[in-house]
């Protein structure tokens, strides 16, 4: 089994920590959703289920 150092455990626990505060600062951002989004959403949401595809008819056209 290859033995791991602490200098090593250090350098990856660094490197963790980076990578997390890249990720805070993505999460953190301020994203707006453009209108025609919203609307198409909204749209969905009024739509009946059966106006929906199933997902098997899906599979069975598009394979």
């Amino acid at each position: 089994m290859e033995q791991v150092t602490l200098n090593q455990i250090h350098k990856e626990i660094l490197a963790l920590k980076n990578e997390l505060e890249k990720m805070r600062l993505v999460v953190e951002e301020d994203f707006e959703i453009a209108d025609d989004v919203i609307e198409e959403i909204e749209e969905s949401r009024s739509r009946e289920e059966d106006e929906f595809i199933s997902h098997e008819k899906m599979r069975e056209e598009f394979g």
